[in-house]
């Protein structure tokens, strides 16, 4: 739709209507975002996201526990709460601490 813009005017009941709207430069223009990823992240609320990463750890270790005690001798039952836990709970602090510190 690069044509330009024709008007049709009712003179009879005194109203205009408008097809098209042109501006002055009719170039597409691109609109380059300069946002980096750290910034994006720090955006993200890193130190909300490393609590509730932390928190799930803590919930995985606990039932992991539970499970233990409670009779599960399972392997396939025992073992994923105490991975989850294990890898939960690092990713959490060091989330926390990536949104604490900025170094970057």
């Amino acid at each position: 739709m690069s044509g330009t813009a024709v008007p049709l005017s009712n003179t009879a009941n005194g109203y205009t209507i408008v097809s098209q709207v042109l501006s002055q430069s009719s170039e597409p223009r691109q609109v380059i975002s300069s946002v980096n990823p750290v910034q994006k992240f720090r955006k993200g609320w890193p130190k909300t996201l490393g609590t509730v990463q932390i928190m799930i750890g803590l919930l995985a270790l606990i039932l992991g526990i539970l499970l233990v005690v409670f009779g599960a001798y399972y392997l396939v039952f025992i073992i994923p709460p105490f991975v989850v836990a294990f890898v939960y709970l690092p990713t959490g602090v060091l989330t926390a601490a990536a949104g604490q510190y900025n170094t970057a």
